[in-house]
């Protein structure tokens, strides 16, 4: 084959290529572009132009970069290869496209240079990607503190509080509502934000679902303007700056109690998935609203507490086994990624445990050495505890509050405390002292390796010290000292009963 035949041949393999390449001369000067080049550039270059085939350049973080200060640019003038350099294209149309190149300077055998060859990558999808994954922890982040919030919730007002809240960290919006049918079978707004007083009394009242209607739908509308609604609704609703909104049945029992609601300055298209993230939202929240009725009007009747309180453990194993599951299918594998999906997995699967300990009891109370030794379970070996106290039985707060924290003290103590070696091990004592028969429980390790007070304090420490403390209406404090960690629990509302019974 000769010169000229290889160099065509040569310049045909480019051409095909799916990788937008180009070079230049050594001033930077362009002598050659693929079509790939031209697609992700959304222009056709002109041979003779400078540093780079793109209509304009941009950082990462959106800010202008010259083309005389390109990748490109950087690599024929410090005569380098650059590598690991992002940068942003914006194509005449406006669009922006995030890639890789790579610019590559080419030398002839006595060391002149001949130009460079860029080849430029797009990176959109990763981008795309990456963002989804982030949001998708958001969401189930925003799905968690709610599922958390509401186990604490002591009034409807907190309750609503935290519904609020989670809409708009989940769904993105900035303003919502809850509304609940009164014993009249009409719509109240039961809380808000972002809404006017004139608008909330213009459309109280207003609903797309009969009172009596069983397993509504949700309503998604993306333009107030495109629907049947009366002239006057429409003035109203756009006159408050809604253009786009959402009606979300909240439900108990397969039965309408109100709905939540949330609102767009602008055309929303709803996606199948934030519809599917705000049921969820839903059906905690209509579970939530009526079990805090049930307690506040103490006049549930025993069968019907038995049947809310199963619904209640029912509808959190789901959420619980969801939640993990998402966590599989999101988070990435590398190392870092599966330490933290591994930690967020025990603790669901620690506090899923200690309902089923008080599911037995119907939520009324669970027997504190049971509690222990559920949480201890999964960590080591009974002969690597000592377990010693009273037969005392806690409420149901107190004993989701104990095994989580006994939870994230044996994780600690398997990676870095007396579990970590072979001689270690752990007792766990309580008792209830003083006259007000307030409930001690001390943690403490021994045989493992030396001590010393962490430079950080994690999630579980603040758990322990902070979360765990409120739930007993007491104290929790961790000792770093050199033989062994050292945990006492204190607590003035942890217990419902008690006997004197040495186990």
């Amino acid at each position: 084959m000769s010169g000229k035949a290889r160099d065509l041949l040569s310049w045909k393999v480019l051409d095909a290529l799916p990788a937008a390449l180009y070079t230049t001369d050594p001033d930077g000067q362009i002598t050659y572009f693929n079509q790939a080049a031209v697609e992700l550039a959304g222009r056709t270059p002109q041979l003779g132009e400078k540093w780079c085939v793109t209509w304009r350049l941009h950082t990462p973080d959106g800010q202008p970069l010259p083309h005389d200060q390109c990748p490109m640019a950087v690599a024929l003038k410090e005569r380098r290869a650059v590598r690991g350099a992002e940068a942003v294209a914006e194509r005449p149309d406006g669009t922006r496209i995030p890639f890789l190149p790579y610019p590559t300077p080419l030398f002839d055998d006595d060391g002149n240079m001949l130009g460079a060859l860029n080849m430029l990558v797009d990176i959109s999808s990763i981008r795309i990607t990456e963002h989804a994954l982030a949001r998708r922890l958001e969401e189930q982040a925003a799905l968690y503190r709610f599922t958390d919030r509401l186990y604490r919730a002591e009034s409807l007002k907190q309750i609503f509080e935290a519904a609020l809240d989670a809409i708009a960290e989940a769904l993105q919006v900035t303003r919502s509502s809850i509304l609940l049918l009164d014993k009249s079978g009409v719509m109240r707004f039961a809380a808000s934000r972002g809404l006017s007083e004139g608008y909330r009394a213009a459309v109280e009242g207003h609903s797309p679902w009969a009172a009596e209607e069983t397993d509504p739908a949700p309503i998604c509308v993306s333009d107030i303007a495109e629907t049947d609604e009366s002239d006057a609704l429409k003035a109203t609703v756009k006159a408050e700056g809604i253009t786009g909104l959402a009606f979300i049945p909240l439900l108990s029992g397969g039965r309408l109690v109100g709905k939540f609601m949330t609102y767009y300055d602008r055309r929303h298209d709803f996606a199948p998935t934030e519809i599917d993230l705000a049921l969820t939202i839903a059906r905690q929240l209509g579970f939530g609203i009526e079990r805090k009725r049930a307690e506040e009007d103490r006049r549930v009747a025993d069968e019907q507490r038995t049947l809310l309180i199963n619904e209640l453990n029912h509808r959190v194993k789901n959420t619980l086994a969801t939640v993990q599951a998402i966590a599989s299918q999101t988070f990435g594998g590398d190392d870092m990624v599966n330490h933290s999906k591994h930690a967020f997995e025990s603790r669901l699967i620690a506090l899923s445990n200690a309902h089923s300990v008080l599911t037995e009891r119907s939520w009324e109370s669970a027997e504190l050495r049971q509690i222990v030794e559920q949480a201890l379970l999964p960590h080591a070996g009974a002969d690597r505890f000592r377990i010693d106290g009273p037969e005392i039985h806690l409420t149901s707060r107190a004993a989701v509050a104990i095994a989580m924290g006994i939870h994230e003290l044996a994780t600690n103590a398997v990676k870095y405390g007396s579990l970590s070696s072979s001689e270690g091990i752990v007792a766990v004592e309580w008792a209830l002292e003083g006259p007000d028969r307030m409930l001690k429980l001390v943690w403490r390790e021994s045989g493992g390796p030396k001590v010393s007070t962490p430079n950080r304090r994690g999630f579980g420490s603040l758990l322990i010290e902070r979360s765990l403390a409120h739930d007993l209406a007491g104290e929790a404090e961790i000792k770093y000292a050199p033989e062994g960690v050292v945990c006492v629990f204190t607590g003035r509302r942890a217990t419902v009963g008690y006997e004197s019974r040495q186990r």
